[in-house]
């Protein structure tokens, strides 16, 4: 049967659904991602098209995509259609009743589904070649600098007719080109209670715990993991823009553990010049026992590091209090660390490894499952 692979996901799975779709154009097959989902936002007819025409529907499954009244349509209108499903089990859910009985595959590790996956993929769903990446179908909502194509529709709702538009782009970076206009935010606990919508956080390969002091990660995975997967993340975004090209982070870090002794006390980051699929970036460390480092990241490969260190400001073994500064700008960041008893440094990188930041992210970073850092009193503002 000739058609598309037609991705449904959580917009807070937006990372890996961008992964995921490269993933599957490598292998051959042709591909049709949204990146336009909401909760409540009409069910608009380009959508509906893409599922009436796919091949094969893959459904990525996490607790967030199991409430997304966006995906349960979607599911549910492939199952009318009696559609091959394919769903991949990313993070423990409740499985939507029309996928029960059908086997998932476990990528709970944050991996891309196995070869097995993708072959039965192409035996539903004919590429045009096998052996040559075929472009993914994106839909956004706002104009790319890349070549779009518009597509209008008319959306029927309970009071009338809306005229709806969709644009397909072919690029494979989803970060939205609308600049981040956002005043001064603060937040004692970061990811915790937050009261603007428009204000995403989210955490990855960690749970977290909210409280006074602030917001506790504690990692579920070593860093034995592929690298990528050991790192313990909760990553700020504001929906639908980018951020500026200079910027200011600040937050305090304290409590750092690791289950294993020997290992500077356990290591918390800020990662900044992010790229959309969490590939490349610049990793700001500060450790527990003082030690401080700028690690570039390129395509997951650690390209290179500076490494510094001041006192913990508490008796040897035990995990200090570090207040981190991070100010990036499209060519460099600069880290300023300080401890309780007045001790600081500054380390500064260049050139940046990314110009632009699609996220930032608080880190536990090292480095055994177990390992924990409290951040609060995080301030975000832009600069220049």
């Amino acid at each position: 049967m000739a058609g598309h692979v037609f991705i449904s996901y959580s917009r807070t799975d937006h990372v890996y659904a961008n992964r995921l779709a490269d993933h599957v154009a490598r292998a051959g097959l042709p591909v049709w991602l949204d990146n336009a989902i909401a909760t409540g936002e009409t069910f608009g007819p380009r959508i509906q098209q893409a599922i009436d025409e796919c091949a094969v529907f893959v459904v990525v499954l996490t607790p967030e995509s199991a409430r997304s009244d966006w995906v349960r349509r979607e599911v549910s209108r492939a199952a009318r259609l009696r559609k091959p499903m394919r769903p991949l089990l990313l993070r423990p859910c409740d499985v939507p009743i029309e996928l029960d009985g059908i086997h998932h595959e476990d990528v709970t590790r944050g991996e891309m589904p196995s070869r097995r996956f993708t072959d039965e993929l192409r035996t539903t769903g004919t590429a045009p070649d096998p052996v040559r990446a075929v472009p993914v179908i994106h839909a956004v909502r706002r104009p790319r600098r890349t070549a779009l194509l518009l597509v209008a529709g008319l959306l029927v709702v309970a009071m009338g007719v809306t005229a709806g538009v969709l644009l397909l782009n072919r690029a494979a970076d989803s970060t939205p080109e609308v600049p981040l206009v956002l005043t001064p935010l603060d937040r004692v606990s970061p990811g915790c209670d937050e009261g603007d919508p428009e204000v995403t956080w989210t955490v990855v390969g960690a749970t977290k715990t909210c409280g006074a002091a602030g917001t506790t990660l504690t990692k579920l995975r070593s860093w034995t993991e592929p690298p990528g997967l050991g790192f313990a993340e909760l990553r700020f975004a504001v929906k639908g823009h980018r951020f500026p090209s200079s910027y200011t982070v600040t937050f305090t870090v304290a409590d750092l553990s690791d289950p294993v002794a020997g290992n500077n006390g356990g290591c918390a980051s800020v990662f900044v010049h992010t790229t959309s699929d969490g590939t490349t970036f610049e990793q700001l460390d500060i450790c527990g026992s003082g030690l401080h480092a700028i690690v570039r990241w390129v395509n997951l490969t650690d390209v290179g590091r500076q490494t510094q260190a001041i006192p913990s400001g508490l008796p040897e073994g035990e995990s200090g209090r570090f207040t981190v500064v991070a100010t990036v700008t499209g060519d460099r960041a600069i880290m300023r660390v300080a401890n309780p008893i007045g001790a600081s440094d500054e380390i500064t990188s260049s050139p940046a490894v990314n110009a632009t930041t699609a996220y930032v992210s608080l880190v536990m970073a090292w480095r055994n499952a177990g390992a924990k850092a409290t951040f609060s009193n995080f301030h975000y503002s832009t600069t220049g």
